[in-house]
């Protein structure tokens, strides 16, 4: 899961994830599992996983691995609003 980081901060990450979400639901998950490995420029983003309701696994050096109960999970009301794109032949 790969963000600019001019949106961070603006919905767009809880849209996001409520999207991932229900179309892991839709496939049978019951989990979704995130791993943030650090660098110099994804710092910014080290608590998000928790910050969006994900438990820590394990933490390794430089490397957190947290998980995701679907059951549990509600996505929150944003302002975002995702539209499908239908290609030329309606699909």
């Amino acid at each position: 899961w790969l963000m600019s980081c001019r949106v961070l901060g603006r919905q767009v990450e809880h849209a996001t994830l409520g999207l991932i979400a229900d179309v892991a639901r839709g496939m049978g998950a019951k989990r979704l599992i995130g791993r943030y490995v650090e660098t110099a420029k994804n710092r910014m983003v080290k608590d998000l996983y928790s910050k969006m309701g994900f438990k820590r696994l394990a933490d390794e050096p430089h490397q957190q691995l947290t998980t995701l109960e679907l059951s549990c999970f509600v996505a929150p009301k944003t302002l975002v609003r995702i539209e499908e794109e239908k290609n030329a032949n309606g699909t």
